[in-house]
């Protein structure tokens, strides 16, 4: 329910939109014309995330340098943002924060990112007035070619929010995150995160974000998975990898997560399905799940030849319409491998199935 009167949107379809308003301003030069934005969003939703692929896109589409400037204002005093005052002859003059340390050069755009704007103390808010809308604290200014955004939890996220005033929030453009699997699935691909925590949580969708209890200390969120593959990534005994897991997103997840791993130790060996010596299909649709996973990882994380893809493709087609349909849509997701499929005969009987 948007309880917020803003526009609800995943991290994927806002960065979308806001390349969409910035690429026209870059390219004409009217970047001082664009409000600040902000974000409003669970914790763990991959609002930072979301910045730093903003700032690649741009960078891509417009042919510029986009420089991101972190800021987490939940550590920074008033005094922190109009810097430290000087005894300048008969006057006090204030020493530039290093936030403002930004280039101004033609080809350089600067993306000044204002994270946990709302957990933010309200004399820092009051502080942060300025420079969202005038892009300016007292003598202070930032570059012209800089882009302001900030972002920050709701106060229903359990976290630590302070209201914000009504005049700090008239000086933006609002959009609040949702956890959204489809986006989250194709980042996890190109990111090459563990492929039994894709496919756990293609199983389950529900697992991807859970709303903590008051008592709940670790949870699953998009962030703390991303710790999970990270801790899990080469390692298969799953056993001794519980403990960890639990600490990042709860007991009752990970022991589910780890049910849901020893039942995939049945899946076909992936380089047989490569080099064309397996031809079994799984009949487990969590197996199947957790097999369409690790082929594409497979090819993410260390690519393949125009032999091994055949291979694949002739294996796919014997596949559940389904799962042939999520494995072409994912392959297609790496870099360089849409262009191999084409060449690969068996591709153009995959689609037919798709």
């Amino acid at each position: 329910m948007n309880t917020m009167n803003i526009p609800v949107m995943s991290v994927s379809d806002i960065v979308k939109t806001l390349t969409l308003i910035y690429e026209g301003k870059i390219k004409a030069g009217e970047i001082p014309h664009i409000p600040a934005i902000f974000i409003w969003g669970p914790p763990g939703v991959g609002k930072s995330n979301g910045m730093h692929q903003l700032a690649e896109d741009l960078g891509k589409l417009c042919g510029v340098k986009v420089c991101v400037t972190d800021v987490r204002l939940l550590l920074f005093s008033p005094v922190d943002l109009r810097g430290v005052p000087v005894k300048q002859e008969e006057f006090t003059a204030w020493l530039k924060p290093k936030i403002f340390d930004m280039s101004d050069e033609e080809g350089v755009v600067n993306l000044l990112f204002l994270d946990e704007l709302s957990a933010a103390p309200q004399s820092v808010q009051a502080a942060a007035y300025q420079l969202c809308l005038d892009k300016k604290i007292g003598e202070h200014k930032l570059p012209e070619n800089t882009i302001v955004v900030a972002a920050g939890n709701r106060l229903s996220d359990q976290s630590v929010s302070f209201k914000m005033p009504k005049a700090l929030c008239n000086r933006f453009l609002h959009f609040e995150a949702k956890c959204d699997h489809a986006s989250w699935h194709k980042w996890a691909v190109k990111a090459a995160i563990d492929p039994r925590v894709i496919s756990f949580i293609a199983y389950n969708e529900e697992r991807l974000e859970v709303v903590p209890d008051s008592a709940d200390l670790a949870y699953p969120t998009p962030r703390s998975w991303e710790f999970v593959s990270r801790v899990i990534s080469g390692n298969e005994d799953i056993d001794t990898l519980t403990p960890i897991v639990a600490a990042s997103v709860g007991m009752d997840t990970a022991l589910e997560f780890a049910t849901y791993c020893k039942g995939i130790m049945k899946m076909p060996n992936v380089e047989e399905i490569f080099s064309g010596m397996c031809r079994e299909i799984p009949r487990s649709y969590d197996v199947m799940h957790a097999l369409v996973t690790s082929l594409v990882s497979r090819v993410a994380r260390r690519g393949a030849t125009r032999e091994e893809l055949t291979n694949l493709c002739n294996y796919a087609v014997k596949m559940p319409p389904d799962f042939a349909y999520c494995l072409a849509t994912d392959l297609n997701l790496i870099p360089g491998i849409s262009e191999k499929l084409m060449m690969c005969p068996s591709y153009g009987k995959l689609m037919i199935k798709k």
